[in-house]
C-alpha cells in the first residue's frame, strides 16, 4: 500500500503562534517495502509530517491516500482502514506507557482490532519476541521496568497490531549502542516483508546505511529527495538544509582534504575500510592478506598512517569545512532566511509570525493585575442577567483589544467549562418523583446554576487573557518590584514571586503535556475522533501519564535550580531593571476601580 501526499499544508492550532505553515505544499509518495529517512534541523517539520501521515493533526490543504483509500473521509474523520495501516512511535517511546502492567499495555494496542483471543495471544508473543523480551515480563508492572526495557515494550506495543507502515520519531534518541542494532534489524525485517518504514531522525550515521531514500526538510518544505549515496556525495545539500554532516561525510571530506581521495562516500565502516585498502593497494601496493577482514584491515591502515597523518588530520578536516563554508557563502539560495519566510503563505489572510503587540501588552503587569482583581470582584457582584451580560461584553472588548489573544476565549479550557455549565444546569433542573415514577425539568433552578457558573467562566477568561498578554519574566520582575519594600519586614518576596512564576510556567507545560498525551492515546487507541480530543473511556489512562509527566518536569526543574545554586533570598538591589509605571498604567488602575464601582451599582 503506497502512501501519497498531494499538496499537503498544515498550520499550527489556532491557539498557537506563529501562523506560518508547519508543512508547506508537500508533494511526495512512499513506496511499500522501503525505508525512508526524514532529515532536517529541529523545527523543520519532521515530527509534524509523521503526525500528519498518522492522521493525528488535520490538514489545511491537500490530501493523503493509503493506496486508493483517503486518510480523511468526507465527514472529516480518520478512515479506519487507513488508520489501522499505521503504527507510530513518538520520541522517547517509553513515555507512551500508561497501563498497570505489560500485558494490559499491549492489550490496549489490540483493543481496536477485532481479533480472536488466540490471535491476540499469538500477536503478543510475536511482538515480545521481535524486541527480545520474554513472555514472563507480561505481568511485570510497567513503572518497575528499566528505561531500556520500557522502550522495548513501547516498540512492541507499536508493532503488535501488525501495521504495514511504521512511523518512528527519533527512535535512537537516548538509546545505547547495544540497543540500536536490534532496532535496525527489526526495521529491515519489516521492510523486507513488504512493510514501509519512515524514520525522522538526526542520527544520520545510523540510518543512512539502511535507508532506501532520504528526504531533507527545511522550514516545512522539501529541500531535497535523494538516495543515501547522493546525500553523502553532495554534502552541500545537507548544509543548505542546515543539517550537520554525518561521520561518513566527515571522514570522506577529511581524507580528500588530506590528499587521499577514496571515490564515493562510504556509508558504513566496512565500506570505508575496503575503500581505504583498495586505494592504498593501488597507490602504494600495501600488502594485505586476502582473508583480512575489513575491520582488521582498517585498524592496520589507521595504525600505519597514524604517525604521518595525526598532525595534519585536524587541519585537513578544518580545511574541508572552510571550503564548504566558502561555497555556501558564494551560493545564492532562493529558499533561505528572510526571503523564504516572505514567500511562505500565512494563515487566514497573512497574520505575522508573532502576535502584534497591543495596548494591553504594553501595560505594566501590576496595573493589569490590579485591574483584573477589580474586574473579577465586580463580576462576582453580578446577580442579574443585565449585569452578567454587561460583564460578558466588557470581557469581549478586552479580548478584542488584546489582539489575537481573543482566540483563547474559544480555547479548550473555556469550552470544557461551558460543557460543565450545560451539564450542571441540566442536573439542577432535573426533577425525579419516585411514587409514581415521573421525570420533569424546572427551568428556574437550571437558570440559577447557569447564572452562578457564568460568573466564574468570565473570571477564567479574564485570567487567561492576563496570562496571554504577560510574559513570565515580565510578571516576575513586576512582582519583585511591587513586593520588594516588604522585605524589610522579613516578607519572603523572592519566594512568593518565584512560586507565582513557576505556577505560570506549569500552566503552559500542562497544556503542552495534555496535547502531547492526547496524541499518544489517540494514536495507540486508533480513535476515529477529532484530533486533540480524548474519549471518555480513555480519561483514566490519560491522567496517569499526565501526572507522571508533570512530576518528572517538577523533578527536572528542581535539579536544575539546585545545580544553578538558586536561592530565594534577595539582594538589596533588583536582579533586573525595574519596570516603571507610566500614565497609561495609572489610567488602567483607575479604570479598573471605576468599573468596579459601576458593576457594584449594577449588581
Amino acid at each position: 500500500m503506497m502512501i501519497r501526499m498531494d499538496g499537503v499544508t498544515v498550520y499550527p492550532p489556532q491557539h498557537h503562534a506563529p501562523d506560518r505553515p508547519l508543512l508547506h505544499s508537500i508533494d511526495t509518495s512512499f513506496e511499500a517495502g522501503t525505508i525512508t529517512l526524514l532529515a532536517g534541523r529541529s523545527g523543520s517539520g519532521k515530527s509534524t509530517l509523521l503526525h500528519t501521515l498518522a492522521g493525528l493533526i488535520p490538514m489545511a490543504q491537500g490530501g493523503i491516500r493509503y493506496g486508493d483509500i483517503p486518510l480523511w473521509t468526507e465527514k472529516q474523520r480518520i478512515h479506519p482502514q487507513a488508520c489501522a495501516s499505521v503504527g507510530i512511535a513518538f520520541q522517547y517511546p517509553e513515555r507512551q506507557l500508561f497501563a498497570e502492567n505489560v500485558r494490559k499495555e499491549l492489550a490496549y494496542s489490540l483493543r481496536p482490532l477485532r481479533w480472536s483471543k488466540q490471535d491476540k495471544e499469538r500477536a503478543t508473543a510475536e511482538a515480545l519476541q521481535s524486541v527480545n523480551l520474554p513472555l514472563s515480563i507480561l505481568d511485570e508492572p510497567v513503572l518497575s521496568l528499566s528505561e531500556g526495557t520500557k522502550r522495548k515494550v513501547a516498540f512492541a506495543a507499536t508493532v503488535i497490531g501488525k501495521p504495514q507502515w511504521l512511523l518512528l520519531d527519533e527512535p535512537t534518541s537516548g538509546m545505547d549502542s547495544k540497543g540500536i542494532q536490534p532496532l535496525l534489524r527489526l526495521l529491515q525485517a519489516h521492510s523486507a516483508a513488504g512493510g514501509g518504514v519512515i524514520v525522522a531522525s538526526h542520527d544520520l550515521e545510523t540510518f543512512l546505511p539502511i535507508a532506501d531514500r532520504v528526504i531533507l526538510l527545511k522550514a516545512g518544505a522539501m529541500a531535497a529527495d535523494l538516495t543515501p549515496q547522493q546525500c553523502c556525495d553532495a554534502p552541500e545539500l545537507l548544509a543548505r538544509a542546515e543539517v550537520g554532516w554525518p561521520e561518513q561525510v566527515r571522514l570522506t571530506a577529511a581524507l580528500r582534504a588530506h590528499g587521499f581521495p577514496v571515490g564515493s562516500c562510504a556509508l558504513t565502516p566496512e565500506e570505508a575500510a575496503a575503500a581505504i585498502i583498495e586505494r592504498l593497494r593501488s597507490a602504494e601496493a600495501v600488502p594485505f592478506a586476502a582473508s583480512t577482514s575489513p575491520h582488521a584491515a582498517a585498524n592496520a591502515v589507521l595504525s600505519a598512517a597514524a604517525a604521518s597523518a595525526a598532525e595534519r588530520a585536524e587541519t585537513a578536516a578544518a580545511s574541508a569545512y572552510q571550503l564548504l563554508d566558502a561555497d555556501m557563502a558564494s551560493t545564492a539560495w532562493p529558499e533561505t532566511g528572510a526571503a523564504e519566510a516572505e514567500r511562505l503563505p500565512t494563515h487566514k489572510g497573512g497574520t505575522d509570525d508573532k502576535r502584534a503587540e497591543s495596548f494591553i501588552d504594553r501595560l505594566h503587569p501590576i496595573a493589569k493585575w490590579i485591574c483584573y482583581i477589580s474586574l473579577s470582584a465586580g463580576v462576582l457582584m453580578q446577580h442579574h442577567w443585565t449585569g452578567i451580560a454587561a460583564a460578558a461584553a466588557l470581557c469581549a472588548i478586552i479580548a478584542a483589544a488584546s489582539g489575537n489573544s481573543y482566540r483563547i476565549i474559544g480555547g479548550k479550557a473555556v469550552r470544557f467549562f461551558v460543557i460543565f455549565i450545560v451539564i450542571s444546569s441540566l442536573l439542577s433542573g432535573l426533577r425525579i418523583e419516585l411514587s409514581p415514577l415521573q421525570l420533569g425539568f424546572e427551568a428556574g433552578p437550571a437558570l440559577v446554576t447557569v447564572k452562578l457558573l457564568l460568573r466564574y467562566l468570565l473570571i477564567m477568561a479574564l485570567g487567561l487573557l492576563l496570562m496571554a498578554t504577560t510574559g513570565e519574566q515580565q510578571m516576575q520582575t513586576a512582582l519583585e518590584q511591587a513586593l520588594h519594600p516588604l522585605e524589610r519586614f522579613k516578607f519572603p518576596a523572592r519566594l512568593v514571586t518565584f512560586a507565582a512564576t513557576l505556577m505560570m510556567r506549569f500552566v503552559t507545560m500542562l497544556n503542552m503535556e495534555i496535547e502531547r498525551l492526547s496524541l499518544i492515546v489517540t494514536a495507540r487507541g486508533k480513535a476515529y475522533i477529532k484530533p486533540g480530543t480524548i474519549r471518555l473511556r480513555d480519561v483514566r489512562l490519560f491522567f496517569i501519564p499526565l501526572l507522571l509527566s508533570m512530576m518528572k518536569h517538577a523533578e527536572d526543574l528542581a535539579f536544575a535550580l539546585e545545580a544553578r545554586g538558586y536561592k530565594t533570598k534577595t539582594t538589596s538591589a533588583y536582579a533586573v531593571k525595574p519596570i516603571s509605571f507610566e500614565l497609561r498604567d495609572n489610567l488602567t488602575v483607575a479604570a479598573g476601580f471605576l468599573l468596579l464601582i459601576v458593576m457594584w451599582i449594577i449588581g
